[in-house]
C-alpha cells in the first residue's frame, strides 16, 4: 500500500514537473511573440519546483535510490559494505527527522500569519502542505529502508 502512495504522489511531483515546464515555455512563447510575459512565471515555477523536489523525495528514499559511491567497498567486503549501508540509512532517518523537525515551525508560522505570494497569490501555507507530506513519507521510506538494511545485517 505504500509503494502505491509513493507512486501517486511521485505522479504528482512529474505534474508539477510538467506544469513548471509547460508554465516557462508559454511564457518565452507570450514574450517572444505578443511582448507580453506571464507576470507571475517566477512564483509558479518556484512553487511548482518545492511540489516536484519535496513529492519526489519519498519515492528516491523507499527505493533506497540516493546516489552511493562506491570508493571502498572493494576493500572492505561484503559485511562492511553492509554496515556501511546501515550506518547511510540510519543517518538519512537522522537527517529526515532533524530537517522534519526543522520544519514545523516556519510552517506554523504561515498560519499564524498568513501571507500570500505577490503576484500569483498563493497562499504560502499551501506551499507547506506538499513539503511536509513528502518529509513525512520520506521518513518512513527511510525507516523502512534502514529496516531492510538492519534484517540484512542480522543474516550475514
Amino acid at each position: 500500500m505504500l509503494d502505491r502512495i509513493n507512486r501517486r504522489i511521485a505522479d504528482l511531483s512529474a505534474i508539477a514537473l510538467a506544469a513548471m515546464m509547460l508554465v516557462t515555455i508559454f511564457d518565452i512563447t507570450m514574450k517572444n511573440l505578443l511582448g507580453r510575459p506571464i507576470a507571475s512565471t517566477f512564483e509558479l515555477v518556484e512553487s511548482s519546483l518545492a511540489v516536484m523536489v519535496f513529492l519526489g523525495l519519498p519515492s528516491v528514499f523507499r527505493k533506497d535510490g540516493n546516489i552511493i559511491v562506491d570508493v571502498i567497498d572493494h576493500f572492505i567486503g561484503l559485511r562492511g559494505v553492509g554496515l556501511l549501508k546501515c550506518i547511510g540509512a540510519l543517518a538519512t532517518v537522522g537527517f529526515l527527522l532533524l530537517m522534519g523537525y526543522a520544519m514545523i515551525e516556519p510552517a506554523l508560522d504561515t498560519l499564524r500569519y498568513p501571507e500570500n505570494k505577490p503576484e500569483s497569490g498563493i497562499p504560502m501555507y499551501a506551499l507547506w502542505v506538499p513539503i511536509l507530506l513528502g518529509t513525512v513519507f520520506s521518513i518512513v521510506g527511510g525507516v523502512l529502508v534502514a529496516r531492510e538494511h538492519l534484517k540484512k545485517m542480522g543474516t550475514q
